[in-house]
């Protein structure tokens, strides 16, 4: 409950008020009766917003999501998602009750999905993309303890906090385990190739990073393939952006892109063995390396912005 401005506000001791209700000053939730014992006082349902200077006198019930304007004087009940305005109030019903989403939040002031104010509407946005985003996430945790992966391997120190860089490490890592055991001469022919490619590139004078990001897609996406798990596929895709992958190459060292190489040469290595064990521990290992590398860089770059902006 949220009491904007609380002047004036008088709650009788029979009155009940559900979770995320709005009062604002000068409200009454009264009685009208003195005798003992009897529920006298309104009871409002979750979500009621009672807009200032309103009485609602009664030991009636407003329903969930209703809206009482100010000065208003309600002596019935309020059905959910009526609005009462007036006195005495009479009840206004919106043409078509509208499916409320999911809220991360309460929202004080009354503030609803469908207010028209640009400023409140990009908020609730932000707050509801971060809600789905958790969930998300809480959906990618479940999934990987079906595969296999307990949870309490890519938790952190305080055990609260899911690193989603070794979430991704991890779920390349099976993708590397099953393509292994998988692994067909077509493939590994495949895979073989965007490596090369992949290594033509980086020995140029100066490396050719779109040609590096296209093999070094083709590398993983031929895994992916022969790993033959289309939730696998689906996870990656959800954590995984290329325009983030894009921005990360750029920042790789001459000899950060040749260790991803040597890397995948290893991975070919394993395929060859099929050695599913072998292969999972190198492409965690390579995933957790790259994103240290653009973490290097990224704070190399920094630190020569700061130095130059001192100079």
């Amino acid at each position: 409950m949220f009491i904007d401005h609380g002047m004036g506000v008088v709650i009788g001791e029979t009155a009940i008020i559900g979770d995320d209700c709005t009062i604002y000053q000068g409200v009454t939730l009264g009685g009208t009766s003195l005798t003992r014992g009897a529920k006298r006082h309104p009871t409002l349902e979750a979500g009621v917003i009672v807009g200032a200077g309103a009485k609602v006198l009664g030991g009636f019930t407003v329903g969930a999501g209703a809206k009482i304007g100010s000065n208003a004087v309600v002596v019935k009940p309020v059905p959910a998602g009526g609005t009462a305005v007036g006195n005495p109030a009479r009840i206004v019903m919106p043409a078509q009750l509208k499916p409320q989403p999911e809220r991360a939040a309460f929202c004080a002031y009354g503030i609803t999905p469908n207010a028209d104010d640009p400023m409140s509407l990009a908020i609730h946005g932000l707050i509801d993309h971060a809600a789905k985003e958790s969930r998300r996430v809480d959906e990618i945790v479940a999934a990987l303890e079906q595969l296999g992966t307990h949870l309490e391997t890519l938790q952190g120190a305080d055990a609260a906090r899911l690193d989603l860089r070794r979430l991704s490490a991890v779920l390349e890592g099976k993708a590397a385990r099953r393509a292994a055991e998988r692994m067909t001469d077509a493939a590994l022919a495949r895979i073989r190739g965007a490596n090369h490619r992949l290594g033509e590139a980086i020995r140029l004078p100066v490396p050719d990073v779109a040609v590096f990001l296209e093999a070094n897609r083709d590398f993983h996406a031929a895994i992916l393939d022969v790993s033959a798990s289309r939730r696998l596929a689906a996870l990656l895709a959800t954590l995984i952006e290329q325009p983030v992958v894009w921005r990360t190459a750029h920042h790789y060292s001459r000899e950060a892109l040749r260790r991803s190489w040597s890397e995948h040469e290893e991975l070919i290595a394993a395929f060859v063995r099929r050695d599913g064990a072998w292969a999972e521990a190198i492409m965690t290992g390579h995933i957790l390396r790259a994103y240290h590398a653009y973490a290097d860089a990224h704070r190399g770059l920094a630190e020569l912005s700061q130095k130059e902006a001192a100079e």
